[in-house]
């Protein structure tokens, strides 16, 4: 799956041919977790043919967002859904072909039947962005420092 993954988009129809696809969402309870660079646990599900089949939890010692990442591809994780997250762990994550929706929010098995039904959609608000930031050019979006590991 990896290897699609990095040639070509992830939809309902790819995943009915796939043996597998695994969902990760970092968990604070039920839900997903606000923040991916802050969250302990990171529950990793396998779907297959839009059923999840199996679920494991990892837990985290370290705050580091790059121990993250490292999990996700050790794990050959296809798919991320999370809260927020900076566009730097975003950009590497989508550099090892896993796709992100992040700037989500809700309860991890509703947003992975969103997602298995094509109706989840990553939200629009991204750290060190204005909310007019649609509004000007990238060279006129006001920025703010961006703190390593806060989202």
């Amino acid at each position: 799956m990896q290897g699609f993954l990095k040639h070509g988009p992830l939809t309902t129809a790819v995943m009915e041919e796939q043996l597998k696809v695994r969902i990760a969402i970092p968990r604070f309870g039920e839900s997903v977790a606000p923040c991916f660079g802050q969250t302990s646990t990171i529950t990793i599900f396998t779907v297959h043919r839009k059923r999840i089949v199996s679920q494991e939890d990892f837990a985290f010692n370290s705050r580091d967002s790059l121990d993250r990442i490292r999990l996700l591809r050790d794990q050959e994780v296809d798919v991320l859904i999370c809260g927020g997250m900076q566009d730097v762990y975003e950009t590497l994550l989508s550099a090892r072909g896993i796709r992100v929706y992040s700037w989500v929010s809700g309860n991890a098995e509703d947003l992975i039947d969103r997602f298995l039904h094509g109706t989840l959609v990553p939200g629009g608000a991204r750290i060190g962005r204005t909310p007019a930031a649609e509004e000007h050019p990238p060279e006129e979006t006001p920025r703010t420092a961006e703190k390593p590991g806060s989202c």
